[in-house]
């Protein structure tokens, strides 16, 4: 297997997606990543990817969460509000139980963008969407960003 090359990448994340690439999680080419199960591609050279990618890994050889995308979702996209507002937002990963309700919500960001848009991630991209996800059932355990 041919090693994977990323500026500013340090090399634990590199032997993740060595071994992610083994295991069949994604595929790497000239810095897109696609997350093979959810048939998902992004630019991994953008911070916010490669938090998503090592969290991921984690989520399916760590945390032992089956690699489907009834199970983890990448930016899953939902129109919400009033049918004369609407808008449109995106959870950067969703975690379902088997039964299809969702389990846990993460926002992600960067470790330079983290504080320089915390409140707008907590507020409005974490708590609304899980409160329109879980719609009051308390299916939604684990809010993370």
């Amino acid at each position: 297997m041919k090693n994977i090359q990323l500026d500013n990448c340090p090399s634990e994340l590199v032997k993740l997606l060595e071994d992610g690439i083994k295991n069949k999680l994604f595929q790497i080419k000239d810095n897109e990543i696609t997350y093979i199960a959810q048939n998902f591609t992004d630019n991994l050279a953008d911070e916010e990817e490669k938090i998503r990618a090592a969290l991921f890994y984690d989520l399916v050889k760590k945390y032992g969460y089956k690699n489907k995308k009834e199970i983890i979702d990448f930016e899953f996209n939902r129109i919400i509000g009033h049918p004369y507002k609407k808008t449109s937002s995106k959870i950067d990963i969703i975690v379902y139980r088997q039964d299809k309700t969702p389990y846990a919500i993460f926002e992600l960001k960067s470790e330079q963008d983290y504080d320089k848009y915390y409140e707008d991630s907590i507020k409005t991209q974490l708590f609304e969407r899980a409160a329109n996800e879980d719609k009051s059932k308390g299916y939604v355990k684990y809010l993370i960003s």
